[in-house]
């Protein structure tokens, strides 16, 4: 299963990445064949025995041996796996992002209607005070007050078409990041394509789509937008025109402050744009090791369990082995030492009643035995008579 795996952790292509991988591969066989075979063969029968030490050095080398590999086979199963995911995974981040944006930027809209109603308002008063003076209400004609009610239309009106040229941009904005998101998803899923090459055309799109967002931003002039509303709310000054002045800064403010309120609704998001991800590393695969979660299993079972499993089988046996052993040896023991009970027989007191008489084996064959034994055999004279 390592040399499966192996071939995605180590870059490059030819001779010297076929080496790398052969070398990694054959040193990983040769290490763990050696340690579990050590740990099993030699751990543990001496742990039957009693050595600690054996059994906590058995253990542990499997356990580390066979961690390092489970995380290099697991690692290698899944790394290409693990990168395209991250890659759809930005994918699907760039996606969101832009449609907040978008509604951002489409939050904006309500603005131009609002400029060209204040345009309209301020060439409708321009023309009245021309016509019937209702602004300075003197006279009427083309005066100082027409003139400045005249230079404040043309001056929303600038602004507007600023605004209105924002709208325009930022349609043929929405419709490129459409397209661009739309080229990304289909070059990651593009399997024909090395995940490399693709992932080196979904940076290149990913750029694009960050160009794309700073310039949707400055397509709605929001600064320029609030700092003509505070404008309009300051009024203006006409010298010698008291009442003039009042009545068309009255106005204006009135402007400015719906020009204010719709600004403040159109919130500007300073939210990152995420980041491209970074090329995938080991450890990243096990971030992702619950979605591969059939595939970690095995690896584990096969280069840590399996292990782990046939020390302990291999302890128990022995163990068991060695109380047979004991067992058998107690009951050889047990067998071999002689059961006697006293019995009366004739002799020295036997006649007396005193119950004094000698020890008889009671295991079978014993009797016919101890019949044909001559007691001098025994070294001593117990009082027995002759057979």
């Amino acid at each position: 299963m390592l040399g499966v795996g192996m071939p995605n952790l180590v870059d490059g292509t030819g001779l010297v990445a076929i080496g790398k991988v052969v070398t990694l591969t054959v040193s990983a066989a040769f290490v763990t064949f050696a340690v579990n075979r050590l740990a099993i063969d030699r751990g543990a029968p001496l742990a039957v025995k009693g050595y600690v030490g054996a059994a906590v050095i058995s253990l542990a080398s499997i356990a580390m041996v066979g961690g390092g590999l489970f995380s290099a086979t697991y690692s290698g199963l899944t790394y290409k796996d693990v990168a395209e995911l991250q890659l759809q995974q930005h994918a699907a981040a760039m996606r969101v992002h832009v449609t907040v944006r978008s509604d951002a930027a489409a939050e904006a809209t309500r603005i131009a209607p609002g400029i060209r109603a204040i345009v309209g308002d301020l060439k409708a008063k321009a023309d009245c005070e021309i016509a019937s003076a209702c602004l300075s209400g003197r006279g009427g004609g083309y005066g100082t007050v027409a003139r400045i009610a005249e230079e404040q239309a043309g001056r929303a009106a600038s602004i507007g078409r600023q605004v209105e040229a924002g709208e325009v941009a930022r349609q043929t904005l929405l419709e490129e990041l459409n397209t661009l998101l739309t080229s990304l998803d289909e070059t990651l899923a593009d399997d024909e394509r090395d995940l490399r090459e693709r992932r080196t055309r979904a940076q290149g799109i990913d750029s694009r789509i960050r160009q794309a967002l700073g310039e949707l931003k400055e397509s709605v002039p929001l600064p320029l937008i609030r700092a003509y509303a505070g404008e309009l709310r300051s009024g203006v000054s006409i010298p010698e025109r008291p009442e003039a002045e009042a009545r068309l800064s009255a106005l204006l403010s009135r402007h400015g402050a719906t020009l204010t309120a719709l600004a403040a609704s159109t919130e500007e998001r300073d939210e990152l744009v995420p980041a491209f991800p970074r090329k995938t590393g080991v450890t990243d695969t096990f971030s992702y090791i619950g979605h591969f979660l059939p595939v970690a299993a095995i690896a584990a079972v096969v280069d840590l369990v399996l292990p782990l499993v046939l020390w302990a089988y291999t302890f128990w046996a022995l163990s068991w082995d060695v109380h047979q052993t004991l067992s058998q040896r107690g009951e050889i023991e047990t067998s071999r030492r002689p059961a006697r009970t006293p019995v009366t027989g004739a002799g020295s007191g036997a006649g007396n009643g005193t119950g004094n008489g000698h020890w008889k084996d009671r295991r079978p064959g014993r009797r016919n035995a101890d019949a044909r034994r001559d007691p001098r055999d025994d070294g001593d004279n117990h009082g027995f008579g002759q057979p």
